[in-house]
């Protein structure tokens, strides 16, 4: 009598499961802690603008702020960084965008001066503007 060897189980392979509602809710969660100025380790200062901020978000969103906060520059270890050359509402946008995904454009804004290349929170942003700006204000 011939046994045959045992024979490897076939495996099922599954994906992962992703929740794109649970990753929002976090991030309302997380903006409504900024809103409120709780859990907040940072706060933006730029023109007259005080923006309270998590640096986990921001360094999450943006290279920019990866560097700032994680490397040896001296505001990775302050609690206030100014944010010199950038313009108030530029940074109070960015910093919107980043914990909402969400920014309205408008004339007044596409115009906003002194929002360098490197603080976009991510290239969908500059392609959002570069994209509305050819739309709507040619």
């Amino acid at each position: 009598m011939e046994t045959n060897p045992p024979q490897e189980e076939e495996k099922v392979v599954i994906p992962p499961y992703r929740s794109s509602e649970c990753h929002n809710k976090s991030f309302q969660v997380m903006n409504a802690l900024r809103e409120q100025n709780q859990l907040c380790d940072v706060l933006l200062k730029a023109g007259g603008n005080e923006i309270p901020a998590h640096r986990v978000v921001l360094a999450s969103s943006s290279p920019y702020f990866l560097a700032m906060f994680t490397g040896e520059l001296s505001e990775s270890r302050q609690t206030v960084v100014t944010m010199r050359e950038i313009d108030s509402h530029a940074l109070e946008l960015l910093v919107q965008y980043v914990y909402t995904a969400e920014i309205e454009v408008t004339e007044d804004n596409v115009q906003v001066r002194n929002l360098p290349n490197c603080l976009f929170s991510c290239m969908s942003l500059l392609f959002v503007f570069r994209v509305l700006v050819k739309q709507n204000y040619r």
